[in-house]
């Protein structure tokens, strides 16, 4: 009895009722089961589902399409900060640096500025570029191995850093590895982690999984995302195996940054390349999400990363290696969308090759939008089935950027939203087990002179 009423506490404690009725009802089975040599295993499991009731899902997750955060659907409002200097924001102090000449003094106090922002206009997420080309970390040796994150061991604090003031303004921080949509005078380093296992072996071991290990615990990291767009990066062959066959990306508008310098991969490699980190992040990290950054060129006509594919490449070997969900870029060429933009087709759901997960609409701009303003596009990507809307790019430098007021234009539209059947809650809490939104569906009233289109209206115009 005295066990009873400790579970019928827990019951009263817990913010998630329907939970902890369900964990209650198990360990009432559990003191009346007559069975006495009940295994121990199946003590632990009943406790660390309690568990999880009392202290409420700490860390985002997936439920099909949508991401879930402290037992409720939430929507990814937020930028991109893709970098401050580029490829030199973090390890050996950088972060901490201020460089009065440069573009971006003080990588610390822009990140710092953009998390701010994101909070104060209703945001919830950022994007960020880590390695990208491997500028400044991790640390190469002269054969194109990697020996530790950054010369002075600096980088994992800095990140945490980082993460422990999102934390405190309930922004969830994506961190991206490498860029694929580029090649500067460093992507040799990139270019012989994809095609040497030996080499991206020393990557994985003396600095992802040093990483991973050491931002595991952190509640404001959202995921990890293993590169920025690798169709960029990739070439054009017939392979009789349909994973590895890149024919039919001819012609589409990507490969571009091999175009630039003759350097191109093959399918086969990239896709071992992505399996083997997702592996190696996922054996010491359990907690959080990882993917790849597609170009709606490349992923938007066929799931270049299934499960399948991704496995085979590793041999499979690394199981655990695949995408916990998709994000696609999209950008207007010539003023017009392809026709596989998440902007154009009627639902995600058309995307039927990436059905089951959800998928985020990870760069776009009013710029580069069709003719579509930033808050018709935070609002279509709310309304028709995706998980989240990363605008394009707070620091509002270069080709395809927004300025950042645009960018925090789009962030206030779908401020305080908690619709649970369409995009879900936007004020999420990192610090406590019940996100911030109210209990009821919030709707915004239509002000006079600015243009909007709901759902209904949205679907006609297409």
């Amino acid at each position: 009895s005295g066990l009873r009423t400790r579970a019928t506490g827990v019951l009263l404690l817990s913010q998630n009722g329907l939970l902890t009725f369900f964990c209650v009802g198990l360990l009432t089975a559990f003191l009346h089961c007559k069975a006495a040599r009940m295994k121990m295993l199946t003590v632990a499991v009943l406790l660390s589902v309690l568990y999880v009731a009392v202290q409420g899902q700490p860390y985002l997750s997936t439920d099909g399409q949508h991401f879930k955060l402290n037992g409720q659907r939430v929507f990814l409002s937020g930028v991109n900060m893709a970098w401050c200097r580029y490829g030199r924001d973090f390890g050996d102090g950088q972060y901490y640096s201020n460089k009065s000449s440069s573009v971006c003094p003080s990588p610390k106090s822009k990140y710092e500025e953009a998390i701010q922002n994101i909070a104060n206009n209703g945001g919830n997420s950022l994007r960020v570029w880590l390695h990208v080309e491997g500028q400044s970390t991790p640390v190469f040796s002269s054969w194109g191995s990697v020996t530790q994150t950054d010369s002075t061991n600096q980088l994992i604090n800095e990140l945490k850093d980082m993460l422990s003031y999102a934390k405190q303004h309930n922004v969830l921080v994506f961190i991206v590895l490498w860029n694929g949509a580029h090649h500067g005078e460093n992507f040799w380093k990139v270019r012989d982690l994809v095609w040497d296992d030996l080499k991206l072996r020393t990557y994985v071991e003396q600095a992802l999984q040093p990483m991973a290990l050491g931002l595991k615990d952190e509640r404001a990291l959202g995921g990890w995302e293993i590169m920025n767009e690798p169709e960029g990066s990739l070439g054009v062959w017939h392979d009789s195996d349909p994973c590895y066959n890149t024919d039919f990306l001819a012609g589409t508008g990507t490969l571009w940054a091999g175009n630039s310098d003759g350097i191109y991969l093959p399918m086969h490699r990239m896709l071992r390349f992505i399996n083997r980190q997702i592996a190696a992040i996922k054996e010491v990290d359990p907690n959080h999400l990882v993917t790849v950054g597609s170009s709606e060129k490349g992923q938007g006509i066929r799931n270049l990363y299934t499960d399948d594919c991704l496995r085979k490449a590793g041999d499979y070997s690394f199981h655990t290696g695949v995408l916990d969900f998709y994000e696609t870029h999209t950008y207007a060429h010539s003023g017009t969308y392809g026709s596989q933009t998440p902007f154009l087709v009627s639902h995600a759901r058309d995307y039927t090759s990436l059905r089951g997960r959800p998928i985020v609409i990870g760069e776009f701009s009013q710029v580069k939008g069709g003719g579509m303003t930033i808050t018709e596009q935070f609002n279509r990507a709310y309304y028709y089935g995706y998980a989240g809307a990363w605008s394009w790019h707070y620091a509002g430098s270069g080709d395809g950027s927004d300025t950042t007021d645009t960018q925090m234009m789009g962030l206030r539209w779908l401020r305080n939203k908690n619709d649970q059947a369409k995009g879900g809650c936007v004020k999420i809490n990192l610090n406590g087990s019940a996100n911030r939104c109210s209990g009821r569906r919030r709707v915004r009233p239509r002000r006079p002179g600015r243009r909007f289109f709901s759902p209904r209206q949205l679907r006609r115009k297409d």
